[in-house]
């Protein structure tokens, strides 16, 4: 990434360092919209219980949502940055995929964590039915 604008738009070295500001503004972009998630499920969790229903434990799958909303974010934003990553186009298109690619990449291996919890909890029911 730094060898892009050093090369293409002739940054010093501190400038190339600061193009890296673009990938921590989508690391704090998807933080918030984990966050975010996690309390809606909290919240949507103890009304089911305050209403005495039993909470339905979701498939695996459905944990992947933030997966699902980030892998296409990594291909789209890799795209935009090799195809805008030269002197004609203005340097901050770059620095914006960077941005997209960090959230991407932080919503796709902060989702795994939680299939692997599900599909544990899921796998432990049918191994041992007594716990269920």
């Amino acid at each position: 990434m730094p060898y892009i604008f050093a090369t293409q738009y002739d940054f010093s070295a501190l400038s190339t360092g600061l193009v890296f500001l673009g990938l921590s503004a989508g690391y704090i972009v998807a933080a918030c919209g984990v966050v975010t998630l996690a309390v809606y499920r909290r919240r949507r969790l103890q009304k089911m219980i305050a209403a005495k229903q039993k909470p339905a434990m979701p498939a695996p799958e459905a944990q992947l949502l933030l997966g699902k909303t980030g892998s296409p974010a990594i291909v789209i934003s890799l795209f935009v940055l090799g195809w805008t990553a030269h002197a004609k186009v203005h340097w901050m298109v770059p620095v914006v995929a960077l941005g997209v690619y960090g959230c991407g990449f932080i919503l796709v291996f902060v989702s795994w964590p939680w299939l692997w919890l599900g599909s544990a909890a899921q796998c432990s029911r049918l191994t041992f039915p007594a716990t269920a």
